[in-house]
């Protein structure tokens, strides 16, 4: 690993991630542990698990909602995989349903080299516009969208401007980290290998890179998303390329003939 990556990255995580979080991941922890019978902890179902979920989780503060989608589905036939930043408190909430299976997007990281990968997102920021940026791909994965939608989010803008130095830096970073997660998406979806995938992120880095690649790979992908009504969530199914830039409140024409009948 890249030594400076590695030390700007335990700096991210230590400062700015799990010591102001630490507390009350431990306090949500402590509490599920309590509150969730422990027949939990077995599969729900006697069918053998022949599927694979691969679940993008969003961290611990949402791990108990999607290990609950995690033990239905396990009636489905289905074994429920977790994705996620490393956080050690999502694999202990997790493991409170009895989840065992376990991914982190660092682990894949490491095993690529980030200096090559800066180089290549200098060498493709030269002279691009913002035009040019969104048409930016590497292997059917839009890493130029990518990379603008997480530039456009850090700086709270609708639009950003590459001849500005200090955006023009960070949007290399920003490329860098997508160009990036591009190759280690490709890495985890060979080893987890999953029939289904479950995200609530797909338009940033790196949920997005994963998004694009179950799409290119024809694996289904499930959107978890909030309703139009409170307290209940909207699910949306994406199954090929084509579907990408649906959004996930949207009706198929089946489903419109379904909600007329």
């Amino acid at each position: 690993m890249d030594l400076n990556f590695y030390l700007k990255f335990i700096a991210k995580k230590l400062v700015g991630c799990y010591l102001s979080r630490y507390t009350p991941a431990k306090d949500a922890f402590l509490f599920l542990k309590q509150a969730i019978p422990s027949f939990m902890c077995n599969r729900l179902s006697e069918n053998p698990a022949d599927k694979r979920l691969l679940i993008v989780s969003m961290g611990w503060y949402d791990a108990k909602t999607e290990a609950i989608y995690a033990k239905t589905v396990e009636t489905l036939g289905y074994e429920a995989h977790i994705l996620t930043a490393y956080d050690p408190f999502v694999e202990k909430i997790f493991k409170i349903f009895g989840i065992r299976n376990f991914y982190y997007y660092e682990d894949y990281f490491k095993r690529l080299s980030l200096k090559q990968i800066i180089a290549e997102a200098e060498n493709l920021a030269k002279s691009v516009t913002l035009e040019d940026v969104l048409k930016l791909t590497r292997n059917g994965i839009q890493v130029g969208k990518h990379a603008a939608s997480s530039v456009m989010r850090l700086t709270r803008k609708s639009s950003f401007d590459l001849k500005d130095d200090t955006i023009k830096s960070l949007f290399i970073e920003q490329l860098a980290s997508s160009l990036r997660a591009e190759r280690a998406v490709e890495m985890i979806l060979n080893e987890v290998k999953p029939d289904l995938v479950y995200v609530n992120d797909r338009g940033y880095t790196p949920g997005g890179q994963l998004f694009d690649a179950c799409l290119k790979h024809k694996i289904h992908v499930i959107q978890r998303c909030s309703s139009h009504k409170s307290g209940w969530e909207m699910l949306k199914r994406y199954s090929r390329v084509e579907m990408g830039s649906v959004h996930p409140h949207s009706l198929s024409a089946e489903s419109l003939d379904c909600v007329k009948k």
